[in-house]
């Protein structure tokens, strides 16, 4: 097999799909995070909302377990969108100012 990698090239292939795997699961729970606010309506954003929870939790990335108790802790915040299609987001921004 003339197109086999050296070892050495193995072992260096191995490193990067150990560094890059981080960032993998970083960018699929950010674009699992989207789909919660992509949602049509409370219920579906609920489910959505618990599966990335779930997913973050169990990342094993410290930002995101973090970042997913947190969510935990705040969903109904975030569930209130979906009552009246508003964000807090000007409001807090005009409070750091």
């Amino acid at each position: 097999m003339q197109n086999k990698p050296s070892s050495r090239k193995e072992d260096l292939l191995d490193q990067l799909a150990d560094l890059n795997e981080p960032i993998y699961k970083s960018m699929l729970l950010k674009d699992q995070f989207l789909t919660i606010y992509a949602s049509r309506d409370r219920a579906t954003a609920r489910k959505n909302l618990h599966q990335w929870i779930v997913s973050a939790i169990t990342s094993g990335l410290p930002a995101f377990v973090e970042l997913g108790l947190k969510f935990f802790r705040k969903r109904h915040f975030v569930l209130n969108y979906f009552i009246c299609n508003i964000t807090t987001a000007i409001s807090k921004a005009s409070t750091t100012k």
